[in-house]
């Protein structure tokens, strides 16, 4: 009777145990946070490495800035739409002049 009672007791322990880890494996802290945690983890892995290609776009801008004076100059001037003395600055709109001869559409 009594190894019976035990063998009873073992296999209720490994069924109980069985119970408890499945619960955990899949309750709000299981296997799907620890992926959820990790999706999270590659996407700001990925904005990182943006961020830093952007940081790197910037200062290869502000190098070529400080280095190249012709560059600079050209920058102010478009930036302040501002033009040196006898020179004469043609803005482009992108759209092509309509013929009084053209058909309305």
């Amino acid at each position: 009777m009594v190894p019976l009672f035990r063998n009873a007791a073992i296999i209720a322990a490994v069924l109980m145990g069985a119970v408890y880890a499945y619960s955990v494996l899949t309750g709000p802290n299981g296997i799907a946070a620890i992926q959820e945690s990790h999706s999270q983890v590659v996407e700001m892995e990925q904005e990182n490495e943006r961020l830093q290609r952007e940081v790197d776009r910037h200062k290869e801008f502000i190098r070529r800035i400080g280095e190249d004076p012709d560059f600079r100059d050209s920058l102010i001037r478009q930036r302040l739409e501002k033009q040196k003395p006898g020179e004469t600055v043609i803005y482009d709109t992108g759209e092509l002049p309509k013929s009084p001869a053209a058909p309305v559409h």
